[in-house]
């Protein structure tokens, strides 16, 4: 929020959607208790949800300190519903007859990432191939709920027709996206919907 701020872009928090955002919401709404793959920072957004095992979903996001093996094997054990320690009472080897949910924002195999210690500016890997290797791996199909899904998409636009007391129309001429993506921004949700797609720079 305070980066589109600067930009000239005065929003409020009601006013915010996000990805994360679409993930808790979908968490909140079936009554998960997830396994948080996540930077300390995109965490805080499920600070009011039980994030406490036995845990039978996964949350991923993009925080490459967070995709060791262990980790990713934590969570592939969830999907699985393997026992995640030796003690008998192990909470993900329950009699849960649900089977564990994969969750992410979107599945971008790569993204454009600012210059860090190791590397200079550039396209770096994204979440997609950590979400495929644990569909692939655990035989799960993960649900994505940001960016570019028609649902994330639905979301907000219900979020503007409360906040402003307006009702879109049918053709939703009047809504448009802005992305610095074609594919992950400006892709399969808004065709379907119609949504006038604006391609801009990432400043």
């Amino acid at each position: 929020m305070s980066r589109l701020n600067d930009m000239g872009l005065k929003c409020t928090k009601d006013e915010v959607i996000t990805s994360l955002g679409a993930c808790r919401a979908l968490v909140e709404s079936r009554n998960l208790r997830p396994y948080l793959l996540l930077s300390p920072d995109a965490a805080e957004e499920f600070a009011s949800v039980d994030c406490s095992p036995p845990h039978n979903a996964v949350v991923l996001g993009l925080y490459p300190p967070g995709f060791g093996y262990d980790a990713l094997n934590t969570a592939f054990r969830i999907l699985k519903r393997e026992p995640l320690n030796s003690t008998p009472a192990d909470s993900n080897a329950t009699a849960e007859t649900s089977t564990p949910v994969l969750i992410a924002p979107h599945k971008a195999a790569y993204h454009q990432a600012p210059a860090t210690s190791a590397f200079p500016a550039g396209l770096s890997l994204g979440i997609g191939a950590y979400v495929r290797a644990l569909e692939e791996a655990a035989g799960v199909e993960a649900q994505v709920v940001g960016k570019p899904t028609r649902g994330f998409y639905e979301l907000a636009m219900r979020r503007m027709e409360k906040i402003y007391g307006i009702k879109l129309g049918s053709g939703n001429d009047g809504v448009a996206i802005i992305g610095d993506d074609v594919r992950n921004d400006l892709g399969a949700g808004a065709l379907e919907l119609g949504l006038k797609r604006i391609l801009g720079e990432l400043v």
